[in-house]
């Protein structure tokens, strides 16, 4: 009786090794790779662009030129725009340091007030004497005053 064999058995071992190999050799070139991509980006990006200054009888060359100095002038507006904010932010943080300290404060001193109200109501009930059923007054009716806490 003779054995077929499926290419997984015979490959098996040799495609995972394979399929390390080219992912260690992706994770090292993705110094190149991702230069590439997003030039890749760009140009699908500005294409359009360039095509439709061709249409209106630019020159190839003055379009291409064109088009990538407004994209580089816009990406430096766009980063100096943001590093103005980040700028303005960096100069505002002891202001909400502080604001946010006040309200960290302010948090804390509400929730120990509300602690506070708690434990007092829980020692209330705690020093109360403890009535069984058949010691407390049905509703409705003038409690009668029989426990240590009588009204002098």
């Amino acid at each position: 009786m003779t054995r077929t064999s499926t290419f997984s058995e015979d490959f098996g071992p040799l495609s995972i090794i394979a399929a390390a190999v080219v992912i260690a050799c992706l994770y090292f070139a993705r110094v190149v790779f991702i230069p590439i991509a997003l030039a890749l980006l760009v140009s699908l990006l500005l294409t359009p662009e360039i095509i439709f200054l061709e249409r209106i009888k630019l020159p190839r060359l003055f379009a291409i030129f064109l088009v990538v100095v407004s994209f580089v002038g816009l990406a430096g507006l766009v980063g100096w725009e943001s590093s103005e904010q980040f700028i303005d932010l960096t100069n505002q943080l002891p202001a909400y340091k502080s604001n946010l300290d006040d309200k960290i404060r302010a948090l804390r001193g509400y929730r120990s007030q509300n602690l506070n109200k708690a434990a007092a109501k829980l020692r209330l009930s705690l020093d109360r004497p403890q009535q069984t059923e058949s010691e407390r007054e049905p509703q409705g009716q003038v409690p009668r005053h029989h426990s240590r806490w009588q009204c002098k």
